[in-house]
């Protein structure tokens, strides 16, 4: 019969109360249950030690951090820790079947005490036949890469397609794989934000619970800072294709009459994607949409844009 490991990621951060809380429940723990101890996977390489040890135990784990459960699930698949959701095992094994290895995953800020935590994480693995804590403790360096919960991605690739940062590629079903964790723009939780299933998260990000995973919480329904990510890089918005300096929502929400890009935030007069699609400039020719579709951000035509026009065509 498999059995238990107790993971405690510790805090990396520096911060003396979560390590203290840290510290009393490793006592709690202390010759009753097998327990590895690691710096935050979030933060560790793919090389290092308590990364490499955590790989290699075969037991079933419980896994506790400072990260809310979900992300924490999905985090420890994106670093090469496989397993089965504890809640989504049902399992009737006998004899010499083997059960699917299981992750449950905790978060320190759950609990009122570290004494309730201990208590909890001991009733969760039983017995240990033999208790053993084995200690992998260093500096790590701070990181910051979404974490993707494949039990809801749909596939739609517009994170892929989003991102400016060349953070994802996209796997044979079409699901994105963030090979290039380290190309995420540090604070920048766009991608999240225009995920239609609330499948991207960014563990630590504190502005907001539903991108870091927080239970039963969903990110608020509003664009990014399309200033932040539009201007400096010069691209297009890859959802609607606006790249003008035009009016922009900031909650979501648009007048009537207009539509709303969910990504940039672009206002626009015209149904369906953004009149400005293609433009480089505010009100520049778009191929193939028509005179009365180019102002962007429901701004109507006047006589100062037919001078420009004819003043154009004279090309003096």
């Amino acid at each position: 019969m498999r059995g238990f490991t107790i993971v405690i990621s510790r805090s990396s951060d520096g911060d003396v109360d979560r390590r203290t809380f840290e510290d009393e429940v490793l006592e709690g723990l202390d010759g009753r249950a097998d327990v590895l101890v690691v710096p935050s996977v979030y933060w560790m390489t793919d090389d290092d030690p308590g990364l490499l040890a955590l790989r290699a135990v075969t037991d079933d784990i419980v896994y506790v951090s400072w990260l809310h459960a979900r992300p924490a699930y999905w985090l420890l698949r994106a670093r090469g820790v496989e397993g089965e959701s504890a809640d989504e095992v049902t399992c009737d094994c006998e004899g010499g079947e083997t059960c699917p290895r299981t992750l449950r995953t905790f978060a320190f800020g759950a609990f009122d005490s570290s004494t309730a935590c201990a208590e909890t994480l001991l009733e969760t693995v039983g017995e240990a036949p033999a208790a053993r804590l084995r200690r992998f403790e260093h500096d790590v360096s701070p990181r910051w890469y979404p974490v993707v919960d494949y039990s809801v991605c749909a596939g739609c690739a517009q994170c892929h397609d989003f991102c400016l940062f060349g953070v994802y590629a996209l796997d044979e079903w079409n699901r994105p794989l963030a090979t290039d964790p380290d190309k995420c723009k540090p604070g920048c939780p766009a991608c999240a934000r225009i995920c239609p299933e609330g499948a991207i998260m960014f563990p630590q990000y504190t502005a907001d619970e539903g991108i870091a995973g927080a239970p039963g919480k969903r990110p608020e329904n509003a664009p990014i800072d399309a200033a932040a990510f539009f201007a400096k890089s010069k691209e297009p918005c890859p959802v609607c294709g606006c790249a003008c300096d035009c009016e922009r929502s900031t909650d979501g929400t648009a007048p009537p009459g207009m539509t709303v890009c969910p990504a940039c935030g672009c206002l626009c007069a015209q149904p369906g994607p953004c009149a400005c699609k293609g433009q480089l400039t505010p009100h520049e020719e778009t191929p193939g949409v028509p005179a009365e579709a180019r102002p962007c951000c429901g701004k109507p035509r006047d006589d100062l844009d037919d001078l420009i026009d004819a003043l154009d065509e004279l090309d003096v």
